[in-house]
């Protein structure tokens, strides 16, 4: 298989979010360590596809290359801008015209890892009181989600 043909199905799994034939491009010597990661952390992004976006960035996919911010915001795929944004993708990077509705999302969702942070603490401190300390992690584990 020649060069293009390899980066097209290469980029036209990312684009579907096939993640493990995704994952297997990114073992052929002529795709690692290429550039083609970035424009497909992009098409992965477009369509939203999280899993590939996850891989990809593993990888060595640049999570600041703005275009692929930019592509998941214009198409509203909320989960995968969220993670760009925590992995150091610059929120400036969206347009404009959408920038205050993710900028929102992303707010709400700092608020929220906090608040789970600080309900996650009260319960280590509560179990610690009680002087149990061999079983905080059982009832951490337990009460992660309540």
């Amino acid at each position: 298989m020649n060069l293009n043909n390899l980066r097209q199905k290469f980029l036209s799994a990312a684009s579907a979010g096939n993640t493990r034939i995704v994952e297997n491009y990114l073992k052929k010597p002529q795709i690692k360590g290429n550039s083609y990661g970035n424009l497909a952390l992009c098409q992965a992004a477009r369509g939203g596809h999280l899993e590939t976006v996850k891989m990809l960035m593993k990888h060595g996919a640049d999570q600041k290359d703005s275009r692929a911010i930019q592509w998941a915001a214009q198409n509203n795929h909320q989960e995968t801008v969220l993670f760009l944004v925590e992995n150091g993708a610059d929120v400036k990077a969206i347009p404009q015209h959408l920038r205050d509705r993710f900028t929102k999302v992303i707010e709400q969702h700092k608020q929220q890892k906090i608040a789970a942070q600080e309900k996650h603490e009260r319960a280590e401190r509560a179990v610690r009181q009680r002087g149990n300390h061999h079983n905080i992690r059982h009832f951490i584990k337990n009460n992660r989600n309540k």
